[in-house]
């Protein structure tokens, strides 16, 4: 008798102890769920890209109001660096976009030790937007020059990168930069990212404004 009291006790308390262990089971899986919930972050207000440029570039001044770029031009898309220079250097209001990777080549320079393919800037004329399509929109191993009173010129959503020449990190060899403005105004550079230059990201020199 005392032993079927006994083993009626032991089932008693060991399904009292599981039915225990499951009620706190549940309580910190549900108590973790709550707190997964809490934890996500809120959902960031969608923002859209302004459309009239701000800053230096939104001023009326040296015969330009505002920067607007090629608009009203021609939509072209490139894909390879013929077609960039040549589009970039036309005297014409045009909007250019870069479809993927466009790898900018020079000719090679026997003169230096290092590397014997230098970089190239391409020269970019006014009234135009260089803009990238999507994500994808890359100038690799080049960039751009904006010579003097060149003017209106948008560059946009673009990845320029790897200007620099391997063994010459301090550019003594070269002067490439992602972007170079001599002498240029109203120029208007959003959501470009730069990185690995030789010599600088943007250099905004002689008078540029």
């Amino acid at each position: 008798m005392r032993k079927n009291m006994n083993t009626s006790t032991v089932q008693s308390v060991n399904t009292g102890t599981r039915s225990i262990v499951c009620a706190a089971t549940a309580l910190l899986i549900a108590g973790c769920l709550a707190a997964g919930a809490a934890a996500e972050p809120a959902e960031l207000p969608s923002r859209e890209w302004p459309e009239v440029a701000d800053g230096f570039a939104s001023v009326n001044a040296m015969g330009q109001n505002g920067t607007t770029g090629g608009a009203g031009g021609v939509v072209v898309t490139v894909t390879n660096q013929v077609e960039l220079e040549r589009f970039a250097r036309l005297p014409d209001p045009l909007i250019i976009r870069v479809k993927g990777a466009i790898h900018i080549t020079a000719k090679p320079n026997p003169l230096t030790r290092y590397e014997r393919l230098t970089r190239k800037e391409i020269h970019v004329a006014s009234d135009k937007t260089i803009i990238g399509v999507g994500k994808s929109g890359e100038i690799v191993n080049g960039g751009f020059f904006i010579g003097p009173d060149t003017h209106n010129v948008i560059i946009r959503n673009l990845t320029i990168r790897d200007t620099f020449v391997k063994g010459d990190w301090g550019g003594v060899t070269q002067d490439d930069d992602g972007l170079q403005m001599d002498g240029a105004h109203h120029v208007w550079v959003d959501h470009c990212h730069f990185s690995r230059h030789g010599d600088g990201c943007i250099d905004s020199r002689l008078g540029t404004t």
